[in-house]
């Protein structure tokens, strides 16, 4: 459960967590529920662009502070 962790905390667990393939070239909109520190959204615009997108971009649908 990332909820009860800090930021470094949620970085260093989705470290490598996601893998994207057959996007190269292609501009990637990601969506998530929920955003606390970035984290998630970080490591898939990550995955992605290693996978060639070209653009990637974020929507959280609420945010918690």
């Amino acid at each position: 459960p990332q909820a009860s962790l800090g930021a470094a905390e949620r970085a260093t667990n989705l470290a490598g967590a996601f893998a994207a393939h057959g996007v190269e070239g292609a501009r990637v909109l990601v969506v998530d529920d929920v955003t606390t520190t970035g984290s998630t959204l970080n490591e898939a615009a990550r995955a992605l662009r290693a996978g060639g997108a070209t653009a990637v971009f974020a929507l959280a649908v609420a945010r918690e502070d």
